[in-house]
């Protein structure tokens, strides 16, 4: 139990350390969590939220008549926390003798794990036991096709289309999500054909300056976790680019990141378990705060 609570090599698990840690270390790293999305904590197996569907209803009316009145829509969305697990070991010896500090480096490396995890769930999450839903795979999202096989961007069109589609929707675009191969992409269009200056370059500083990782004022946030190997027709190499407003996504957490050391489970070989779990759910009560544009190649 000292390597737990007391030791040098096992103070990055202790329990007073241990969740607001791992919760910096995984919003640090997640692309969902960093974009802005709403993080409501709770204690319950299943947390309860309210949506409203339609408002209600405003009517011009003459002056001293009777106003009609109407009732809002509303329902209920079930948010349910699945949960997301990590484990390795390590050699007794290893915790003893390593310098830089090996379980420093499982802390961050079990939170790149499970922020990737997240993410991945976060965008392509199919709903299905023990799966959170993602974004791919929530129904009522707003979709915009780059094509029957797919094509790659050339223009920033697609992209101005998806914040229509938000807008029209009542919603405001505050972030997109992308591979890294279609940003790079989009940063070699260029501002003028034949020009050297992209189309996205800061035009106080020329074709040499810095990109801001951000088109049309909405910043663009880049991960991994979106595949490239989506089918879109003959093409099989695709991605999708999501543009959202990510107030009105929600990730609903039950627990932390929490670690455990066990010096016991693999007493035999003398090596220690280290565990980390959470519990989380991903939830879209507003459908119409997400474009998803297909086919990106």
């Amino acid at each position: 139990m000292t390597l737990v609570t007391t030791t040098a090599p096992g103070q990055p698990f202790a329990p007073v350390e241990q969740s607001q840690q791992f919760f910096t270390y995984l919003s640090a790293q997640s692309v969902a969590l960093a974009s802005g999305v709403r993080v409501i904590r709770t204690n319950r197996v299943a947390l309860d939220i309210p949506r409203v569907n339609a408002d209600v209803s405003a009517n011009w009316t003459l002056e001293a008549t009777e106003i009609t009145p109407s009732d809002p829509s509303a329902d209920l969305i079930v948010a349910t926390p699945k949960k997301l697990a990590a484990l390795t070991f390590v050699s007794n010896e290893l915790v003893e003798d390593s310098n830089p500090d090996v379980l420093n480096m499982i802390a961050e490396g079990l939170a790149r794990s499970m922020s990737l995890k997240l993410d991945l769930g976060f965008f392509q999450g199919s709903g299905t036991a023990p799966e959170v839903r993602g974004l791919k795979n929530t129904s009522g999202i707003s979709t915009i096709s780059m094509g029957t096989n797919g094509a790659a961007v050339s223009s920033l069109d697609p992209l101005l289309d998806a914040f229509a589609a938000l807008t029209s929707a009542n919603a405001e675009p505050s972030a997109i999500y992308m591979h890294p191969r279609t940003w790079a992409a989009l940063t070699k269009i260029k501002a003028v054909s034949g020009g050297q200056a992209p189309v996205l370059a800061d035009p106080t500083t020329g074709p040499t300056g810095a990109i801001q990782r951000s088109i049309m004022g909405v910043p663009a946030y880049l991960s991994s976790q979106l595949p490239t190997t989506e089918s879109q027709g003959s093409a099989s190499a695709a991605s999708s680019i999501y543009v959202v407003e990510a107030e009105e996504l929600v990730v609903v957490l039950r627990d932390d990141v929490k670690t455990v050391v066990d010096t016991s489970y693999k007493f035999s070989s003398d090596s220690v378990a280290v565990r980390a779990t959470m519990r989380a759910d991903v939830v879209v009560p507003f459908p119409g705060a997400v474009c998803r544009i297909t086919g990106v190649l």
